[in-house]
């Protein structure tokens, strides 16, 4: 159990959402008509729009974020990640911080392994990890203050997931003959997700009671542990230019995905406390804490357990207001919980501006989702062979004060 609780706590400063430097700058929001391997995170419709380039190498690259509901990173590296006993003061500031719903901490990190793009096809291999972890609040005040005298805990809403996967994706465009708008275009995406890791909380009971005479309590955790597994998922996505300035896109991202992982062990912690009629024989009594205090292990192997990829709806836009500057809109919604956080949807909006020579600077607000409020910016570079583009976001605050914070940094070759 305090395994658990340090692990909540110390993931609050991890770097992860977008797949690319440029999308992070963006703070999420894609770019329709950009035709690179990333469509594999995105529009698979982009491949299809007319190019003068026949291959794209997206070298290695990596984005990271998370997020979390209670604390800063300023309050975090000057309160808590201190080498010194917690104060009374300190332990009170940290249980303001948390909410009455309980602290929750989400973080995805996407790290393309490489990505091509040759005509209208597109291929990518990435590394990718999401995990989304809830406690009560009761529960930090037991592990900072421990029982207090007629108060009762409830564990209920803990709970945790996390996966590790490699997804092998390739996508394909295809453009409509039509005469209505500039440009019509569909894509078709495949993923096929190798799981090597897989970690889940499945069930977790319990509460617990202490008087002045007496003792009471129970509690159950199930935990799910694997180290293999596979699946698929699907993507189908539509855009159209209406014309010089505007462009809007559809897909649907991840459809059927899941992962169906090989058990390696599913552990079942209990514990039951009864103090009722336990009568102490001296205060030397080296037997008590064993009486009155239970606890069992119970390991299973085999079997084998799913995890869902959420389904993902993303409806996007792009305005070229001028040959210097664009602006980009997406509205993100999830259909099912899952390690990447709870269902729900996001909306992203950000602005690209050219300033000198090849420089780009770019800005995005973010709303909604697991990484909840973003405020981000970038920089790019863009030459006739190669592109450089770094992005950085913070959540629910600037700087000092987020609650979270990502980092991305992508770049690629391109004739």
């Amino acid at each position: 159990m305090n395994f658990f609780i340090a692990l909540l706590l110390i993931a609050l400063p991890v770097f992860a959402q977008a797949p690319s430097g440029r999308q992070l700058g963006f703070a999420g929001a894609s770019d329709v008509l950009e035709a690179n391997s990333d469509v594999l995170h995105g529009n698979p419709a982009a491949l299809a729009r007319p190019s003068l380039q026949r291959w794209r190498i997206d070298l290695p690259r990596f984005s990271g974020g998370a997020a979390n509901n209670a604390f800063s990173v300023g309050f975090w590296n000057d309160q808590v990640a201190q080498d010194h006993y917690l104060t009374a003061n300190d332990k009170d500031a940290i249980l303001d911080r948390i909410p009455e719903e309980g602290l929750r901490v989400s973080g995805l990190v996407s790290a393309p392994l490489v990505g091509g793009v040759y005509r209208k096809a597109a291929m990518q291999p990435s590394e990718e990890t999401a995990f989304h972890v809830t406690a009560d609040r009761e529960l930090f005040e037991l592990v900072l203050y421990g029982n207090q005298l007629n108060r009762g805990y409830r564990l209920e809403d803990l709970g945790g997931e996390q996966y590790m996967l490699i997804d092998a994706g390739a996508a394909v465009g295809y453009r409509f003959e039509q005469e209505y708008i500039k440009g019509l275009y569909g894509g078709l995406g495949f993923h096929f997700y190798i799981g090597h890791f897989f970690d889940k909380v499945v069930d977790a009971t319990g509460e617990l009671s202490t008087t002045d005479s007496l003792l009471q309590g129970y509690g159950a955790i199930q935990r799910v542990h694997a180290t293999s597994g596979d699946g698929i998922g699907f993507d189908v996505g539509l855009l159209g230019e209406i014309n010089e300035q505007w462009a809007v896109g559809l897909a649907l991202k991840q459809i059927g995905g899941s992962v169906t992982w090989v058990v390696d062990e599913a552990t079942l912690d209990a514990f039951a406390i009864d103090s009722t009629g336990l009568i102490v024989d001296s205060l030397d009594d080296q037997d008590y804490v064993s009486r009155s205090f239970e606890r069992t292990t119970s390991v299973v192997t085999g079997g084998s357990i799913e995890s869902t990829i959420p389904v993902t709806l993303e409806m996007s836009g792009r305005y070229d207001y001028s040959r210097r500057s664009l602006f980009l809109g997406t509205l993100r919604a999830r259909f099912d919980d899952s390690a990447q956080g709870e269902r729900g949807a996001e909306l992203s909006i950000g602005g690209e501006y050219k300033a000198v020579g090849p420089m780009l600077v770019r800005a995005g607000l973010g709303a909604g989702g697991p990484l909840q409020t973003r405020y981000a910016l970038g920089l790019g570079v863009r030459t006739s062979r190669y592109d450089f583009d770094f992005g950085a976001s913070w959540h629910n605050g600037l700087f000092s004060a987020a609650r979270g914070i990502s980092l991305g940094i992508s770049h690629s070759l391109h004739w």
